[in-house]
């Protein structure tokens, strides 16, 4: 089975008992319940957080559960990377958003009529931040729920990369580490390591 190798295999994987324990103290109830009141299940379809300590999909958890729900502090975050006029929230009335599959199937991937799932058998962004841009247009628009009579435009490539430039730095402010400090390269961030 993939990702079925023992903890002494992996000294970057917690042993599964205490992946939980991946989401740090200020993340994990809400990350937790975030995932639970939407039905969303963990990365390789698992019900709990991985226990890959390299695992992009709680790094960002770790970073943004916390203030999912501060606006202040999301623009902080991402100022001089993402063009945040205001943020805007999701249909669920969170400013942030986990697992977002996108609101149609644009790589057709829904098999057979099936609707998708969030975080299991679609392509998934692991974290994702509406917001009016300085040019008063929606990025990532939603067409449900969306409160702003702003035009809507896809989200660029260029936004996209800023903002995962943004989760980067954001991690590396969490965790203490410097600009110059490179992150280890996620070796199995897709499949948890032991689970």
């Amino acid at each position: 089975m993939l990702g079925s190798r023992s903890p002494a295999q992996h000294d970057h994987c917690l042993p599964p008992e205490f992946s939980a324990y991946n989401l740090l103290p200020d993340s994990r109830e809400a990350a937790l319940a975030f995932f639970n009141d939407h039905n969303i299940p963990w990365q390789a379809g698992e019900i709990q957080p991985s226990n890959n300590l390299v695992s992009s999909q709680v790094q960002c958890l770790n970073v943004l559960a916390p203030v999912m729900n501060d606006a202040a502090v999301i623009v902080q975050l991402f100022e001089g990377v993402l063009p945040i006029k205001s943020v805007l929230p999701w249909p669920d009335g969170e400013l942030v958003t986990f697992e977002w599959i996108g609101e149609a199937d644009y790589l057709n991937e829904a098999r057979r009529g099936e609707p998708r799932t969030r975080g299991a058998r679609a392509t998934s962004v692991d974290v994702a931040v509406r917001y009016l841009n300085n040019d008063d247009r929606v990025e990532v628009p939603s067409s449900s729920g969306s409160t702003s009579k702003a035009p809507t435009t896809p989200n660029s490539v260029k936004a996209t990369r800023n903002a995962w430039s943004a989760i980067e730095l954001a991690t590396r402010i969490a965790t203490g580490r410097s600009a110059a400090t490179s992150f280890p390269t996620p070796t199995c961030s897709l499949i948890p390591c032991i689970n």
